[in-house]
């Protein structure tokens, strides 16, 4: 009975001795697995960071494409400003010290006031305010 002991103790021993050795030895390579796994994680960042600069350039050009055809199609636009045009006693007197008045030309036409586009016909606008 006691020679079976000293046999399981000893295979329990080696067996103990087994995973220890085995232990370092992973514990050997470990420096190794942590240098490959930055390694490719540094690969695959640059790859990402390239990938994401491309899109932001793209994405760059082409907003600046749109806002230049933006503002072409402004600059050809028949809708352009122009000077303030002032009442008088010839053209839409109504609207003499009016504060509604707007009196700007949008692609030759006048807009006199948001409650008259085309302003008053007489001298007594119902909506005139000082």
């Amino acid at each position: 009975m006691m020679d079976n002991w000293t046999k399981e103790f000893l295979a329990f021993c080696d067996s103990v001795n087994q995973e220890i050795e085995s232990f370092f030895a992973e514990m050997e390579e470990l420096p190794q697995l942590i240098n490959e796994a930055i390694v490719e994680m540094e690969e695959t960042l640059t790859e990402e960071l390239e990938l994401f600069s491309q899109d932001c350039e793209e994405l760059f050009t082409f907003l600046v494409t749109e806002i230049d055809e933006t503002e072409e199609e402004e600059s050809d636009s028949e809708f352009v400003v122009t000077s303030k045009v002032y009442p008088d006693q010839n053209t839409h007197p109504a609207c003499q010290g009016c504060r509604h008045y707007h009196g700007y030309v949008y692609g030759g036409n006048l807009f006199v006031c948001g409650m008259h586009p085309y302003g008053w016909d007489d001298e007594n606008c119902p909506d005139w305010e000082q």
